[in-house]
């Protein structure tokens, strides 16, 4: 087979893979990407050589860099969200319960070496960009709140329980996100040490604004 020949039957085997994984290669290539050269140093050609693919390929997908990135932020993102919210829904007491999202939430960042880096970095300076950052922290502190709000001796009779439980889950996520920026510059640390020094640094806190049930 000649080389124009070849050439021409690599689309026709990548039309063979689902989109959606398809997309999720694109994404995986993309991650690293962004995490080596930042979104201002990444290119489409670049991601597309990464992933194996064609750039055409590529805008099949997401229309420009900036659709790519967001699409790659809100991905990542709603991965960890949905990781820590399944783990503290898990029977337990509230520290356990506690605990176990902790762990759920460094454990999802472990398991995504590249995209990592890219959640707790200042947004950048595309609009669209910034905004998908807003909209992801905004997302991660609504289920933050959601699951506090789940325990009924945290805050009790708080008059306006709300919005404390608004503004713990606030503190709470900006303390784990200093915690795993910390991490990724210490990346020897193991993560057990990182759980262990978040249950140090904010379980006493919000065991303060608990109630015991009457006995």
């Amino acid at each position: 087979m000649g080389h124009k020949e070849a050439t021409r039957a690599r689309p026709r085997a990548a039309r063979r893979i689902p989109a959606a994984e398809r997309r999720e290669l694109l994404l995986n290539a993309a991650a690293e990407e962004f995490a080596e050269g930042g979104y201002a140093g990444a290119r489409l050609a670049d991601v597309a050589a990464r992933a194996g693919v064609t750039k055409s390929l590529v805008y099949r997908h997401f229309d420009s860099k900036a659709e790519l990135y967001v699409g790659l932020l809100e991905s990542r993102a709603a991965e960890v969200i949905a990781a820590v919210s399944a783990a503290v829904r898990e029977e337990g007491s509230t520290e356990e319960r506690f605990r176990a999202g902790v762990e759920a939430f460094f454990a999802a960042l472990d398991r995504q070496p590249f995209s990592r880096r890219l959640l707790f970095r200042d947004p950048e300076a595309d609009p669209d960009v910034a905004a998908a950052y807003d909209r992801v922290h905004a997302a991660a502190a609504d289920a933050l709140a959601r699951a506090l709000a789940a325990d009924e001796s945290l805050l009790q009779g708080d008059p306006d329980r709300g919005q404390a439980l608004e503004l713990l889950a606030y503190v709470l996520k900006t303390s784990l996100n200093g915690l795993a920026g910390w991490w990724f510059a210490n990346p020897d640390v193991p993560r057990e040490t990182l759980v262990e020094r978040a249950m140090q640094l904010m379980w006493p806190g919000v065991e303060q604004l608990r109630m015991e049930p009457a006995r």
